[in-house]
C-alpha cells in the first residue's frame, strides 16, 4: 500500500476594520479570502487552498481529494 503524506499549511486569521476575517497561509500567498467571522473565514480557507494549490500543480481544482484527503 502506497503512504500519505500530510502536509500542514498554517492560515492566518487577521480581523479587518470591517469586522470580517481574512484568511491567508503564509507558505501559499495565492490562496487568501474573507469571512464573516473565524469559523467562516476557515471554511473559504479551504477552498482558496485548494484553488491555490490546484493552480500550482495543475490538478482540476473539483477534486479537492487532491489536496484534501
Amino acid at each position: 500500500m502506497k503512504s500519505k503524506q500530510l502536509i500542514n499549511y498554517p492560515v492566518n486569521l487577521i480581523p479587518d476594520e470591517n469586522g470580517t476575517v481574512i484568511a491567508c497561509f503564509p507558505d501559499v500567498p495565492e490562496a487568501m479570502t474573507v469571512g464573516a467571522d473565524e469559523a467562516n473565514a476557515l471554511e473559504w480557507a479551504q477552498d482558496a487552498l485548494v484553488v491555490a494549490l490546484s493552480g500550482l500543480y495543475g490538478r482540476s481544482a473539483g477534486d479537492s481529494r487532491t489536496v484534501f484527503s
